[in-house]
């Protein structure tokens, strides 16, 4: 939410530092990117309490609902050649080389996401919670994105995106929201793993020694 606030506040009044956030990042993130964030952070502040109910969820719910249909309607935007004007409601002005579009990867995720938090307290017969499975498929883009800058490997920015590719400070805050909604049911899942004092938390932290 501070960040979508920040970044929005950075369109309004017209300060690069804000929308770029990051010092060397040279795209800035879109304002509707930053209404996503706000609206999921808002969204997952309403449903991270698990006896949360009546008005407080419906909320969360039509929060996260918002923000997985402006993520279809800009896949739609990109898959048949529409102009619907999502990207460039909140601009006060062009961003340079960089017009105003919410990346391919970033619509994918927040679509995810948004179902993720619409499907947060389900669980099916076998124990598997479908929110957890949307989440870390939303992960997966920011991942890459993060993993391709820091080898220096573009090719892995742009797998998804194509010309348009996920800010860096885009996919710093998408692993910090994911992060959050994993954690917001933290007895199931991996999470109840990581929690644990199980093998497979031992298991997680010779993996996490190693990889350091």
């Amino acid at each position: 939410m501070t960040v979508g606030s920040l970044v929005l506040m950075g369109w309004v009044l017209d300060i690069a530092a804000l929308r770029t956030f990051i010092p060397g990042v040279t795209n800035p993130m879109v304002a509707s990117t930053a209404t996503c964030f706000l609206l999921t952070g808002f969204s997952l502040w309403l449903l991270a309490n698990d006896k949360g109910a009546g008005r407080r969820r419906w909320a969360g719910v039509a929060s996260a609902v918002t923000v997985a249909l402006i993520g279809l309607l800009k896949l739609s935007e990109y898959a048949f050649g529409l102009d619907l004007g999502i990207d460039q409601t909140l601009l006060t002005k062009d961003a340079g080389p960089f017009p105003g579009q919410m990346a391919i990867p970033s619509a994918i995720s927040f679509v995810l996401i948004g179902a993720a938090l619409v499907l947060l307290d389900m669980e099916r017969p076998s124990g598997r919670a479908p929110a957890e499975t949307l989440t870390l498929m939303a992960a997966l883009f920011p991942l890459l994105g993060l993993v391709g800058r820091l080898y220096d490997v573009p090719t892995l920015s742009r797998l998804v995106g194509g010309t348009v590719v996920m800010a860096l400070h885009t996919a710093v805050t998408f692993s910090v929201v994911c992060a959050g909604i994993l954690a917001a049911r933290p007895s199931r899942g991996i999470m109840r793993i990581v929690g644990s004092d199980g093998p497979g938390r031992l298991l997680l932290g010779r993996l996490h020694g190693l990889a350091a």
